[in-house]
């Protein structure tokens, strides 16, 4: 994470005094140059890095797997060239792609919405998308991994490669992506979600999305216990939750009074609304107009992102990447419905209360 005048960086391949140990998280005091791949070395003093704190959880440290801290100034540090992973390098040839032909600000944004990573958002886009209550399209989630699904096992059921192959092909390309994203909670829980779809599919059973949510929950937390303490993660799992219970009876009553596409459009709004509910209350504000906002943008969203997605990683194979200018427009235009929303008179400011724990960072 870069600031004006400090950074924060974790470095995952640590020695302290020649013993190799665990991730360690540096605050770099002062404005300098540092890329990922680069290899740093200083003198300082380590500190353990505590997950749980008062009843708040640090899910940054707890997802980096980050175990000690420690501060530095960056004119004691000494930097030599390193090398950059695979999934590195993947993203950083997406990100060249993307602020190559995408204006700064809207780059940072197809950069969160592709990988979870905000640390490139406008901090004014970034309190517009919270404000209107459409933050979440940049959690790579089930739209994500829907449209994969959509793009690889659906093309290749249309071509007819054998099931068993068009599964386990779907299935590689679904893990691929979520390394890509870090194994984030939120496109863990979709991706699972996703696999046991398919799987039903591939076994002629019936999918209960309940069911397929709990597996996936049980499954996470059994690898990494504390991610139920993630707020991302905890809204991932309600949202979902709320729109398989509520969803389609939502729809068919709001389907008396107008279209059913828009019904079942707008019952999607409010499921997904009320499942993030207590997270939103405890932040300590909701706007009312949320279900309204999301209304108008996710839908348009859903048509940018497969667009995004096939441009930024088709352009770094061939040059494509003049098209992502369409995507900019149309991401301009999703942040000034947001801007719009965000100053809403119906933004009710509520006493913040933390539940569960607090995720902090």
């Amino acid at each position: 994470s870069d600031y004006q005048y400090s950074a924060s960086i974790v470095l995952d391949d640590v020695y302290i005094n020649g013993e190799k140990t665990a991730n360690v998280r540096v605050y770099v005091k002062g404005s300098g140059e540092i890329n990922a791949g680069d290899i740093l070395s200083f003198e300082g003093n380590v500190q353990n890095s505590k997950v749980s704190n008062l009843g708040q959880f640090n899910s940054y440290d707890y997802r980096d797997g980050v175990r000690y801290s420690t501060e530095v100034s960056y004119k004691d540090i000494v930097i030599a060239d390193g090398y950059l992973k695979f999934d590195e390098m993947v993203r950083l040839a997406v990100k060249e792609e993307l602020y190559s032909n995408m204006s700064e600000t809207n780059a940072g944004t197809a950069y969160a919405v592709l990988f979870g990573d905000k640390n490139g958002l406008d901090d004014q886009v970034k309190l517009a998308f919270t404000d209107s209550g459409i933050v979440h399209i940049l959690a790579v989630s089930g739209l994500h991994v829907g449209f994969l699904i959509a793009l690889f096992y659906g093309f290749m059921n249309k071509c007819r490669v054998n099931r068993y192959v068009n599964f386990a092909i779907t299935t590689a390309v679904i893990i691929f992506y979520a390394y890509l994203c870090s194994f984030a909670p939120s496109v863990c829980r979709a991706g699972i979600m996703g696999i046991v779809y398919m799987l039903s599919k591939l076994l002629q059973r019936k999918y209960d999305s309940l069911n397929s949510l709990g597996i996936s929950g049980f499954i996470i937390c059994l690898i990494s216990p504390l991610t139920a303490l993630d707020i991302g993660f905890q809204m991932s799992v309600f949202c979902v939750a709320m729109i398989a219970i509520i969803n389609k009876p939502l729809a068919i009553l709001f389907s008396r009074v107008m279209p059913y596409k828009i019904a079942s459009l707008l019952a999607l709004s409010i499921s997904a609304q009320l499942g993030v509910l207590p997270m939103t209350i405890s932040m300590g504000s909701l706007n009312l107009l949320s279900p309204l906002a999301n209304l108008i943008i996710v839908p348009v969203f859903s048509i940018i992102y497969p667009i995004l997605f096939i441009l930024s990683f088709a352009s770094t194979f061939i040059p494509i990447g003049d098209l992502l200018v369409v995507v900019d427009w149309m991401f301009t235009a999703i942040s000034k419905v947001a801007i719009f929303f965000s100053y809403s008179p119906l933004i009710v400011t509520l006493p913040k209360f933390n539940f569960s724990m607090k995720s902090f960072y």
